[in-house]
């Protein structure tokens, strides 16, 4: 990566972070922090290629000073995640994911719903598992894809890639601030090993990237 002077961002100087793919050198993500008080204005996801898939920037910047203080909301106890040394029994937790994606929490939501919290260090991926399976009428109508007999959905918004599958009687959902290509990464792993060109790597592959035009 690098570190240098960046483009003004909602009128502010900004220091340029640059973070690359360790075993490739291509950038991954640009940070432009604010010169003066640290604070993060912009952050670009790039994917594989270098290119810009997702941007987030602050249009305007108000010093705290001239800002009303903010209310901080309420939140019960019981609404907050348990964090979970050992998983229920059906449950997995793969140390590592996709490219680099290390396991750093597991917790239990007020739903019962397991996260699985990772990162690699750059970006964010949670995998939140319940037992169940999908009622597809009840979601957003996203892309989907039968996976040699795995129903799949996938949408990308502003600020993240999800994935949503059924199997072995879990429902998961895969939900990253990174770029698609490392869900889809993540995605193979969990449902068909490494992709050897084939099966069920191949058709996840084919159904995240195809849709949203990621190839």
């Amino acid at each position: 990566g690098g570190v240098g002077p960046g483009p003004a961002v909602a009128g502010r100087p900004t220091t340029l972070v640059v973070a690359e793919e360790p075993s490739t050198g291509t950038p991954r993500a640009r940070f432009y922090v604010d010169a003066t008080t640290g604070a993060l204005l912009r952050h670009d996801v790039l994917d594989a290629r270098g290119g810009l898939v997702r941007e987030v920037s602050f249009d305007a910047f108000l010093p705290l000073g001239d800002a009303v203080s903010p209310v901080s909301p309420q939140t019960a106890k019981t609404e907050e995640p348990t964090s979970l040394r050992v998983l229920p029994s059906g449950y997995e937790a793969p140390s590592s994911l996709g490219r680099g994606y290390r396991l750093l929490g597991r917790y239990r939501q007020p739903d019962g719903t397991i996260q699985l919290y990772y990162s690699d260090g750059i970006f964010t991926l949670s995998l939140f598992e319940q037992r169940g399976t999908i009622d597809w009428g009840s979601l957003p109508a996203g892309v989907s894809h039968d996976v040699n007999g795995i129903q799949t959905r996938g949408y990308s918004t502003a600020t993240s890639s999800v994935a949503v599958w059924s199997d072995h009687g879990l429902i998961v959902t895969c939900v990253s601030d990174a770029a698609p290509d490392q869900v889809v990464s993540v995605v193979r792993g969990l449902t068909g090993g490494a992709d050897g060109g084939g099966g069920v790597a191949h058709d996840v592959a084919h159904f995240l990237l195809g849709p949203f035009g990621w190839e």
